[in-house]
């Protein structure tokens, strides 16, 4: 396996915000050097902000099963090409002014190798 940022191949799909790029901010004493990644605009925040903004910090069923059949449709795309996510969670879950849910978070993408099958425990 190898860490790596999703490439255009894998974000061009309507639930994977799309990468354009990156560069290196420098630093003046080269310390505090940060990695800007430039990706898809998605105006209405993350899941979690969503989760923070309804009365009671529950959403309706019938939102979450939106949300969870849109994540299960960027993870098929991923798992598709080869490549896991790994970091599934409210902030990475991003939501554009559209009411499109898209994954971000691209720098936490893995490639996998085929190694053989996978042991579970207890099987």
């Amino acid at each position: 396996m190898h860490v790596s940022c999703v490439s255009g191949q894998y974000s061009h799909h309507r639930n994977i915000a799309t990468y354009y790029g990156a560069f290196i901010k420098k630093s003046l004493n080269g310390k505090d050097d940060q990695l800007w990644l430039v990706m898809e605009f998605c105006g209405s925040g993350s899941v979690n902000d969503l989760i923070k903004s309804v009365k009671g910090g529950s959403l309706r069923e019938d939102w979450i099963a939106y949300i969870c059949k849109e994540i299960l449709n960027g993870l098929q795309h991923l798992h598709s090409h080869r490549v896991i996510h790994r970091d599934i969670k409210g902030q990475n879950v991003l939501l554009t002014d559209n009411a499109e849910i898209k994954l971000g978070q691209c720098i936490t993408l893995i490639g996998c190798v085929k190694t053989g099958p996978v042991l579970l425990p207890g099987k």
